[in-house]
């Protein structure tokens, strides 16, 4: 293989080739088990819908997946590089191998697991847990312990106690008297969700739901706690050097440092939780919005533009008319423009209710709240209620000259006139999508169907015809924006989970493909550069390549040495 130059330039910013290979994503689906592998090189974690991953522990890359066929509740490394997957009861088992040489994956078979084998000295405290009550023996003794919602009792390496844990409490109790060593009550509105202890036992890490980590001296008996602003914690795993894996009700992971008392690695936000996503206009790309934030990916100048924390909570949003510009509904009440490029962000109406759809051409905008109030409103004149108590329409479009509001239903659109008060009915089916032409006074609808088929429906006498199919298989439209003169953007997503960027000609019903984009892992954005290489970068900007099966890193993103990966 050829050696990539330190710093790498692509020579083209056409990037409109897929790439045959595609890194893994992260989980869609909260966390329910991590582990560290013996030798600290790979983390394990496993989703509630089964989804199994290998990540590297030095950079958080994914090595390879596996989809079980069961529900796993816990996982369990074996044997070196030997990963066993439990079910509810331990029922239901899988062994997993991995081979890192070739960064995949398989199945090894069915089975029952083996009872660990664990030698003890005579006289050993043994613990047994029956609902609420944990039984401490020791010797001739027996020491009861009752805690309401028990849900696990663990005795640590040393023998010298017992750590009890509730939804509710955290108890510590002696393996040799019945007295009780140290209780934490969990805060209003959080639970304890998992604990671990050292090897040593000579020190317990509680976790809360709500991303608060206790650090607790068993002997000495003190307490210090952490919050982190990690999602919340849904399992953990404790690794003897201290470090602790984490996995949220958000999918992602995290390794916390015991010593430094912070997250040293953590999966950012995958781009599958966006609420949506839109061609921008003028610069071939795409902005990504989540309920908190957005992001612009501009793929004529390969730049990544991050938005700062929105007003409020996101409930509706629409793409704006100019590149990396998009309107916000939020539930403050009001809607907002947002310039991703710098980072402006203005108040430019106020709806009347919750905003469950809106649209925006020019410097007209339009929006439906929930009690079916549809209204209009621009820059330049004040808002206009068009109907009220309307069925709440799955698309809306309006025409640049605030005359002409669209809805879109399961089968027909029905436009309504602004100022005269007029409305008229045009029967579609299919539909997903519509877009006023860009005219001063238009004349036509442009109509997106779930097979990509696309059509042009006539405000002259309320007909359809078609204009063009977008040739991607098993593809979903996700949005549009218009383009500049006669034409118009699609944003869709390929069966390979690819977001493609299509340009159509209003007039001749031409369609090309003029930006492909891939979402994987950690990195938030994916171009590609051939079909065998792709190149990747993340929310700050940093550059990864990807060729073959081999990473190479700059700007200190992970390393710059060459790093052995798994494409799948």
């Amino acid at each position: 293989m050829v050696d990539l130059p330190q710093r790498f330039v692509p020579t083209s910013s056409k990037l409109i080739r897929h790439a045959s290979a595609v890194l893994q994503c992260g989980h869609d689906a909260p966390v329910v088990s991590v582990k560290f592998s013996p030798n600290l090189a790979y983390i394990a974690s496993v989703d509630e819908r089964g989804k199994l991953l290998i990540w590297a522990f030095e950079t958080l890359d994914v090595l390879g997946a596996y989809h079980l066929d069961f529900a796993c509740e816990r996982l369990q490394w074996r044997r070196g590089a030997q990963l066993a997957c439990l079910g509810a009861g331990g029922e239901a088992l899988r062994t997993i191998a991995l081979d890192v040489d070739e960064g995949e994956l398989f199945a090894e078979g069915m089975g029952e697991i083996d009872a660990s084998r664990v030698i003890r000295f005579i006289g050993s405290p043994e613990v047994e847990v029956s609902g609420d009550l944990c039984v401490v023996k020791y010797g001739d003794d027996e020491f009861e312990h009752e805690m309401a919602g028990l849900r696990r009792a663990v005795i640590e390496p040393c023998e010298r106690y017992v750590v009890m844990v509730s939804a509710s409490q955290l108890r510590i109790v002696a393996t040799n008297e019945a007295a009780e060593r140290l209780r934490l009550e969990a805060p209003a509105g959080a639970s304890w969700c998992d604990f671990v202890v050292s090897k040593r036992g000579d020190f317990v890490v509680a976790l809360l739901d709500d991303s608060t980590v206790y650090h607790i001296d068993p002997v000495k008996l003190t307490t210090k706690k952490v919050a982190l602003r990690s999602g919340r914690v849904t399992a953990c795993d404790l690794e003897d050097d201290g470090f602790i894996a984490l996995g949220n009700d958000m999918g992602n992971v995290a390794v916390y440092d015991v010593a430094r008392r912070s997250i040293c690695l953590q999966t950012a936000r995958k781009p599958i939780d966006f609420v949506a996503a839109y061609p921008s206009p003028d610069k071939v790309g795409f902005i990504g919005l989540r309920p908190e934030s957005a992001t612009a990916f501009l793929g004529a100048s390969n730049e990544i533009l991050p938005s700062d924390p929105l007003p409020a909570a996101l409930v509706a949003s629409c793409a704006g008319t100019g590149a990396s510009e998009f309107l916000a509904a939020c539930s403050d009440g009001r809607i907002y423009q947002i310039q991703l490029d710098s980072g402006n962000i203005r108040a430019v109406g106020e709806a009347s209710g919750e905003v469950v759809a809106m649209c925006a051409a020019g410097e007209s905008r339009a929006y439906c709240d929930k009690d079916g109030n549809l209204s209009v409103f621009s820059n330049s004149s004040r808002q206009t209620i068009v109907a009220k108590s309307i069925p709440l329409p799955k698309k809306l479009a309006v025409s640049e000259n605030a005359a002409l509001v669209a809805c879109l239903y399961d089968e027909e659109i029905v436009v309504y006139g602004v100022k005269k008060s007029t409305q008229q009915h045009i029967c579609v089916d299919r539909a997903v999508d519509i877009a006023f032409v860009r005219e001063k006074t238009p004349q036509s609808i442009v109509v997106f169907k779930d097979d990509l088929s696309v059509e042009m429906a006539s405000l002259k006498d309320s007909t359809t015809s078609p204009l063009c199919r977008i040739d991607i298989p098993h593809g979903a439209f996700i949005s549009h924006a218009h383009a500049p003169k006669s034409a118009i953007f699609g944003l869709l997503e390929s069966e390979e989970g690819h977001k493609v960027v299509v340009k159509i000609s209003l007039k001749t019903g031409q369609v090309s493909e003029v930006l492909r984009i891939l979402a994987c892992g950690r990195q938030i954005w994916a171009a590609a550069l051939s079909p065998e290489t792709l190149l990747l970068r993340n929310d700050i900007s940093m550059v990864k390549i990807v060729s073959g099966f081999k990473a190479y890193s700059f700007d200190d993103w992970t390393r710059s040495e060459p790093l052995e990966i798994g494409l799948c």
